[in-house]
């Protein structure tokens, strides 16, 4: 299937943002739906997952045990990443914390105290909405094509193979059965 989803990869490859990992490396093929920054404990009950959560670490737990549980809590919901700023009101981080980063393959990443969370945030919205054009347009492709293809009165996998082909998206038949 093509994509142009972004990842937790592609945040670090944006010159302006400065971003560095801190643990976590092997997740770093994760999506990214949107950038928010949150300083409470548990922010998973507003959050719909593929997000990346910037804190300034305002409630990051001090213990080892209460930073594994929040690094662990984010990552069950669905989080793709931590963005922590660079000097600000972090708690020194355990061994613990980056541990369990590593084992889950949940990135763990450092802003620089001269980005602000809206260039992350802005360059996020922005990847977003080119990858929403890019499915859209290949909608638009899609449906535009199938009343040629129709004509063509090709059978089911041509006609499939070549809507797949036009979109460069897998396509799959559904039926009720399955």
């Amino acid at each position: 299937m093509a994509s142009n989803k972004l990842t937790v990869e592609d945040l670090l490859s944006f010159p302006a943002l400065q971003l560095s990992v801190k643990a976590g490396s092997s997740g770093l093929g994760r999506s990214v739906s949107w950038a928010h920054a949150s300083e409470l404990a548990d922010p998973t009950p507003w959050l719909l997952g593929a997000e990346v959560i910037m804190t300034a670490g305002l409630a990051v737990p001090r213990t080892a045990a209460g930073q594994r549980a929040y690094l662990e809590r984010l990552d069950d919901a669905g989080v793709s990443g931590l963005a922590l700023s660079a000097q600000l009101h972090m708690p020194p981080l355990h061994d613990a914390f980056f541990e369990a980063a590593e084992e889950r393959g949940f990135p763990v990443l450092e802003v620089p105290l001269a980005v602000p969370f809206i260039a992350v945030a802005q360059e996020v919205a922005a990847s977003v909405q080119e990858d929403a054009r890019h499915r859209l347009g290949a909608q638009l492709q899609v449906f535009g094509s199938l009343r040629w293809l129709v004509a063509e009165d090709l059978d089911t996998p041509a006609l499939l193979r070549r809507l797949e082909a036009l979109s460069g998206y897998d396509v799959h038949l559904c039926t009720p059965q399955g």
